[in-house]
Formats: structure tokens, sequence, C-alpha cells
């Protein structure tokens, strides 16, 4: 979880972990032997894959659990509702931006599988952003007809069940996963986050539903 990094790194580097920023895994194989992007190779005791939908090709197990999907999102000049909300099994949403505007996204409006499988954030389709001109208006009292002043993609890691992943993979109970945050990092990663370092600093934190556990995928 990439953004979160600066805050739990002082909580990790004080109970004696390595802190090293800029290096890429390309694979991790047995015996926590953790081979880099460009050659060369270090040793974890633990490793946490807590990056994107990328994470499967370090780690092939989860190659097929994680979807990347991109998320359209964009900014009207114009008033909203008070408090955010989101609608259509989460696939639509806004809320207030904290500048006297509104901000907004979505995903998979034409179909199922639209944008599922895009990795190129830099890309913004003209249906899906129709789409998102008609949808969110809709449900937004007085958006109708107000200028839009930005339009912007992110590429979201979903999971094939719709949840995240958090918590040691089946048989390797030193690889734990902390991802598949849905497109929605700053609500879900935190407690993802503090639960992962918990359960590594063995200090009573909160614990994993087993619905969010790695392993609810084997025997499937």
């Amino acid at each position: 979880v990439t953004g979160f990094l600066d805050l739990f790194r002082g909580k990790a580097e004080a109970a004696g972990a390595r802190v090293t920023p800029g290096l890429r895994a390309a694979r991790v194989g047995a015996g926590g032997r953790v081979r880099l992007d460009g050659g060369g190779e270090l040793r974890a005791d633990v490793v946490v894959h807590a990056g994107d939908h990328g994470a499967g090709a370090v780690e092939p197990w989860l190659a097929d659990k994680l979807w990347p999907v991109r998320l359209t999102h964009q900014r009207w000049a114009a008033e909203g509702p008070a408090r955010p909300f989101s609608a259509g099994q989460s696939w639509v949403w806004a809320g207030p931006d904290g500048a006297g505007g509104l901000v907004g996204g979505g995903c998979r409006w034409a179909c199922p599988h639209l944008e599922v499988g895009e990795v190129d954030p830099g890309r913004l389709r003209d249906d899906v952003v129709q789409k998102l001109d008609l949808v969110v208006p809709a449900l937004v009292p007085g958006l109708a007809g107000a200028p839009v002043s930005h339009r912007w993609a992110e590429i979201a890691t979903l999971t094939c069940d719709g949840l995240p992943l958090v918590g040691p993979l089946p048989g390797r109970p030193q690889e734990l996963a902390c991802l598949g945050l849905q497109g929605r990092p700053w609500s879900l990663g935190p407690a993802a986050a503090e639960a992962v370092l918990a359960g590594l600093l063995g200090d009573g934190g909160p614990r994993v539903p087993r619905c969010l556990l790695p392993g609810r995928f084997v025997g499937r």
C-alpha cells in the first residue's frame, strides 16, 4: 500500500524492520528469497504483498485473484451533497471536494466488462465519460448542466470476489497480502495495514475477518 508507507514506517523501524524505498521485487521464492528487478536478491523474514494488480507477477498465486479496472473521475464546479454517497453496488460515487465543488466517478457503465483489464490511466473513453455525465447529475439535484473542470482516471486493483486480501497466503505464513482495495485505498487501506502490522508485531490489534483472508479461495 505504497501511499501509506510514511504512516507506518516509523513504527515498523522502531520494531527493528529495515525499510528500503525504491527497490522493486520481481519474484518471491522459497525461504523468503526476493529477486529484485535489475538483478540482485535479498532475504526477508516476512514478505507483505502490498502493491497493485502487478503483484500477480511477483507472486503467481495472486495472479488470478487480482483484476485491474480503470476508474474514471471528474470534478464539477458546483455544490453537491454535504456527505459522499455511492450507488449501483458502489460503481457510482460522488461527494464534496472540500473546495466548493463536487467530485464523482465510477466504471463499468455500459457492460459488466467495461474498463476491466485496462492498465493505462491516461486514457479516458468517451462512452464512459458520457455515462458519467448522465448518471451522477441524475442522482444529485441541481448538478445537471454544471461545468466539469477536470477529468482523470486511476487503475484500481479489484479482486475476483470483490473483497480485499488481508492476511497470510495459504500454506505460506511468512507471506502476507494487504491489497485488492477495490479502488478505495484511503478508506480501506489504513485499517488493513494496521491489522497486518498488529499481526506481525503481536500486539493484539484488530483481527481480520475470515472473509478477507486469502485462504478463502482454497478448495474452491
